[in-house]
């Protein structure tokens, strides 16, 4: 670590809230993460276990996270479901597939940082490499797996 840095055991309120901003901005972070980009913010190093502490004490937890496609239209979606209803007269015509990989992204980091009580959603980029991507595609009617 920087000679430039006091070694910290406690956060003043503007050190919490800059704490706070860094999860915020980047909620996958790592508690050592977290600790280089405070350290250059505020040029004082704090233990990973403070850090942690304080995070507890302030209301966040780390949770699995739930990953969104950057790629979702909420518009598409909506107009997909409009208009299955205009073409859709019995439940029994619906024919559902579904496609499922597992690629190089499995490897992604699963948690984040979020108030406790709510679900950490991070917005993440799927990025298309074919050659390492294992594929199923699976459909089903009214009665089941077809």
């Amino acid at each position: 670590w920087s000679k430039s840095a006091t070694k910290a055991t406690s956060f003043s309120t503007q050190e919490t809230n800059i704490l706070h901003n860094i999860i915020q901005e980047n909620p996958q972070l790592y508690l050592d993460e977290i600790q280089a980009r405070l350290q250059q913010l505020c040029q004082k190093r704090w233990a990973p276990n403070t850090i942690w502490k304080q995070l507890q004490r302030t209301g966040y937890t780390l949770k699995v996270a739930v990953l969104r496609a950057k790629q979702q239209d909420k518009q598409e979606q909506e107009n997909y479901l409009f208009r299955l209803q205009s073409f859709l007269l019995k439940p029994e015509m619906a024919l559902f597939i579904d496609e499922t990989h597992k690629s190089a992204n499995a490897s992604r980091r699963r948690r984040a940082w979020s108030k406790k009580g709510v679900q950490p959603v991070v917005e993440a980029a799927f990025e298309e490499d074919f050659r390492k991507r294992y594929t199923l595609i699976a459909a089903c009617d009214i009665d089941g797996f077809v």
